[in-house]
């Protein structure tokens, strides 16, 4: 897998990419991974919410993968 730095990125179930079509602001996802460079006190597996608008769709070699920008997590579910 190629890291894309500084986006970090997110899980999203796949009945759930067509919600991500119809733009709701927020979203709840889960952090899969983040890049060394990284500011945010996340961690693997831990829930945030981000601006739905902001997810980078990148299809690389046949896999597809959702990232974001660190500045676009609202917050983090405790």
């Amino acid at each position: 897998m190629v890291a894309i730095e500084p986006l970090e990125l997110v899980q999203v179930p796949p009945e759930m990419e067509e919600e991500f079509s119809k733009r709701k602001e927020f979203e709840l996802v889960t952090v899969v991974n983040k890049a060394q460079d990284v500011t945010l006190p996340v961690s693997v597996n831990d829930k945030v919410v981000i601006l739905t608008h902001m997810i980078e769709r990148i299809d690389i070699n046949g896999q597809t993968l959702l990232a974001v920008a660190e500045n676009h997590v609202i917050g983090k579910l405790l």
